[in-house]
């Protein structure tokens, strides 16, 4: 791959992953429909989801649907603030805020990479 069709293809995928927060910000589509089927997501830390998921449906199951749901009848999590967007090849990593009002009425906020 010649240096111009790297960094052309490093550029489309930020702008596709970039169009995917904003449609998910706005409440349009899910941002889970641009990550590859057999990702490996890592959560870093000490919290119960804190491990390795083997590929987008799990990380979907064991994650996002869960996680989801504590927000069914408040106002949804989304993105507020997009920090910034790295992007080298076909690696993205997105640096964001977000919020939500879980079920419980009480207020989340936390920030992502």
């Amino acid at each position: 791959m010649t240096g111009h069709t790297h960094g052309a293809q490093t550029e489309a995928n930020r702008e596709v992953v970039r169009r995917a927060f904003d449609a998910w910000q706005h409440g349009r589509d899910a941002v889970a429909d641009v990550f590859a089927p057999d990702m490996v997501w890592r959560f870093e830390g000490h919290s119960l989801a804190s491990k390795t998921y083997p590929n987008r449906q799990a990380l979907i199951d064991e994650v996002l649907a869960r996680f989801g749901a504590r927000f069914a009848t408040g106002q949804p999590f989304r993105p507020i603030n997009v920090r910034s967007v790295h992007a080298e090849g076909d690696t993205v990593i997105v640096v964001w805020d977000g919020r939500g009002v879980a079920n419980d009425g009480r207020a989340y906020e936390n920030s992502y990479a």
